[in-house]
């Protein structure tokens, strides 16, 4: 009984670090494949946790007043657009949507300067 005990845990061991040492990994619906530096598009986060996102709060560009439940989309764009998103969102057809924007690492000197100077 106890040698079973052994086999149940150690198997419950081995797929808890599988699952943790897989990273997660986001889809770009736009350019389809895998998320990854320089191909910009929307992602979908899967069911698994969202990606990480530069700001905290989705971002909307046009100043309109969203119906609850307006569910907020993950976009991967280049980060002039980010800084300048109410020029940039009609390319992503997300003026009226909360967009969060997504970041490939979580190294914040990729993101420029302007990143220590957001408002979040």
């Amino acid at each position: 009984m106890r040698s079973r005990s052994a086999i149940v845990l150690a198997a419950a061991l081995v797929a808890a670090a599988a699952s943790v040492a897989s990273p997660l990994k986001y889809r770009n619906v736009t350019a389809g494949g895998e998320l990854r530096a320089g191909v910009y598009g929307r992602i979908d986060p899967g069911d698994g946790r969202p990606p990480p996102v530069v700001y905290k709060q989705p971002v909307v560009a046009a100043g309109v007043l969203l119906p609850p439940g307006t569910q907020p989309v993950y976009l991967y764009v280049p980060s002039g657009q980010v800084r300048k998103w109410d020029r940039h969102c009609i390319k992503w057809r997300a003026c009226e949507l909360p967009v969060y924007f997504v970041r490939v690492d979580d190294n914040p000197g990729k993101l420029g300067s302007w990143y220590a100077l957001r408002s979040d």
